[in-house]
């Protein structure tokens, strides 16, 4: 038994410490049972002779992060139209959709705003080049690629990336991640401990870490990504991207912001929030470029109201200019929506004097004053835009 006499002697009286007490100018060693007793009865004679002992606590005080000079976490890459900013440094992002929806060339906008890493496990060298192609990439700004083969490939990246410390990076996708480290990508406990490998370390490090993931072709607006569900614990943020139905349009809802900063650019509509959409044009001469278009607000005699209860106003006031004379009984049977709403819309289009009730031999009838034509913006922004 080697260890240091007071060391040993200590731990054995009151229990693991890890702190020196009293250490003799000469280190003793224990050879024996005999010896333990030995030196362990002369340790408490030692204590009873020097009276109380301060015993060092096994583990620090308690923090209040309330008096702790904690950096604000706040988005600083990837900006919409309005110049906000959607990523967050030392933060783990989802970004995840059907096929088709873009995922891939969203990231790729930060090849030339920021220092990115991209990991690739699905696209891989072909099919990258023809995207960046197609976005008019310039080639010195494309070094950014890696396209691993193995657990070590990756994990040699990781450490890299460490040492340099990139603003992003980006793994494409995590089924490909996870198949390369052995790992069951439906099972909970291995994806969070492949987090805990792989992607924590990052995080902690400063740098913002996203996460290309897929969603079944079946799924709902509010789905989340295939494989484990522990993956919604592991993230900070996640972006839903989703196709407009009979539209061209692809919609991007946030169904996650641990922080807020997002979601409170967003209508309050509970968990899943409408953020916006991707704006895609294909200029022969620039490329394909994508930018993120802010949710709109309208603006209707001075006052901002949500696009929900905006597009209610105008259904019901369509209806009524298609319906002269109708009744609220036809306008609440004709128009979707709750009853509660669809009278709180009538009143409010009176009160504005978009529509006038006017009451005959006991019956009231509903007729339009004026066009129904609301401004619109972006929900922050000042400047009154066309809605889409």
């Amino acid at each position: 038994m080697e260890q240091n006499n007071s060391e040993y002697l200590f731990d054995k009286y009151y229990g693991p410490s890890g702190y020196k007490v009293n250490t003799p100018e000469e280190e003793i060693y224990v050879t024996d049972a005999e010896d333990e007793a030995y030196w362990l009865n002369l340790f408490k004679a030692e204590v009873e002779e020097l009276g109380p002992v301060q015993i060092p606590p096994l583990c620090p005080p308690l923090i209040n992060p309330l008096l702790e000079d904690y950096p604000k976490m706040e988005p600083k890459f990837l900006s919409d139209k309005e110049g906000n900013f959607m990523l967050y440094p030392g933060e783990t992002h989802f970004i995840y959709g059907m096929p088709g929806t873009y995922k891939t060339f969203l990231l790729l906008k930060l090849i030339s705003t920021c220092n990115l890493v991209y990991i690739d496990f699905e696209n891989h060298g072909p099919t990258m080049k023809s995207r960046l192609n197609s976005m008019k990439v310039d080639s010195k700004d494309a070094q950014v690629f890696d396209f691993p083969e193995t657990k070590d490939q990756v994990m040699k990246r990781v450490r890299m990336c460490l040492e340099e410390l990139p603003d992003v990076i980006c793994f494409d996708g995590l089924p490909g991640l996870a198949r390369m480290f052995g790992v069951d990508p439906d099972s909970n406990d291995q994806v969070a401990s492949l987090f805990a490998q792989v992607i924590d370390p990052l995080k902690k490090a400063g740098i913002a870490v996203v996460m290309l993931d897929h969603i079944t072709k079946e799924g709902n607006r509010d789905d989340y990504p295939i494989g484990a569900q522990t993956k919604k614990s592991q993230s900070g943020v996640m972006y839903l991207l989703r196709p407009r139905k009979e539209s061209s349009f692809i919609d991007l809802y946030v169904t996650k912001d641990r922080h807020n900063t997002i979601y409170a650019r967003c209508e309050d509509t509970g968990q899943v929030r409408h953020y916006g959409w991707l704006e895609i044009n294909n200029d022969p001469t620039n490329g394909l470029s994508i930018e993120i278009a802010m949710d709109q607000v309208a603006e209707i005699d001075g006052q901002t109201h949500e696009r929900a209860e905006t597009f209610l106003y105008g259904n019901v006031h369509s209806f009524i200019d298609e319906n002269i004379d109708c009744s609220q009984t036809l306008i609440e049977g004709g128009v979707r929506g709750k009853t509660a709403s669809i009278r709180n819309a009538i009143n409010f289009l009176e009160s504005k004097k978009y529509i006038q009730i006017v009451e005959e031999k006991g019956r009231k009838k509903h007729r339009v004053l004026k066009p129904f034509d609301p401004e619109w913006r972006a929900r922050n922004s000042s400047s009154l835009n066309d809605w889409r």
